[in-house]
């Protein structure tokens, strides 16, 4: 069987990843046609490009990580074993890393977008404070779990009661 704490941990932050790629869309969207209040193009602005490109590779490279943790995990099911320990520990981390890593992508197309963004006329408001109340639940707390992560690789016994 998966180890019910990384599925459950995978089920309160993957939609961070849902959140950050409708905030991209949205923002390349909008982003394409604006023209700011000093007259500069939102699509020219080299903030706004690094900004977008960070969220198409950050929105890979999680994903990427996601399906590579679960194959590992359903292939050790299906072998009759559980997943070793260090995976489990790994895969914790990972899975709230994801919130850490999608707020501060999030938060830089969010300053990209300029004031235009506050406005309920606009989905970016809502999209990033979305992704900020994920990262508040426990299975996103990242420090947590990557202490004890850190801790067993150098050697202590593992803290989490949950795996």
């Amino acid at each position: 069987t998966l180890p019910f704490p990384l599925v459950f941990g995978r089920a309160v932050s993957t939609s961070c990843i849902g959140g950050l790629q409708a905030l991209l869309d949205a923002f390349c969207d909008y982003g394409a046609k604006r023209v700011n209040t000093t007259g500069g193009a939102t699509a020219r602005d080299p903030d706004a490009q690094l900004a977008c490109a960070e969220a198409q590779s950050a929105i890979e490279e999680m994903t990427a990580t996601l399906h590579r943790n679960y194959a590992a995990m359903v292939g050790h099911a299906k072998a009759g074993r559980q997943t070793p320990l260090e995976q489990k520990l790994l895969f914790k981390y990972q899975s709230a890393a994801v919130t850490d890593r999608c707020v501060d992508v999030a938060g830089k197309l969010f300053r990209s977008v300029g004031g235009s963004g506050l406005f309920d006329t606009h989905p970016f408001s809502r999209i990033y404070s979305d992704i900020l109340t994920a990262r508040q639940h426990v299975s996103n707390q990242s420090q947590v779990w990557g202490r004890n992560l850190g801790g067993t690789l150098m050697g202590l016994e593992n803290a989490d009661r949950q795996i």
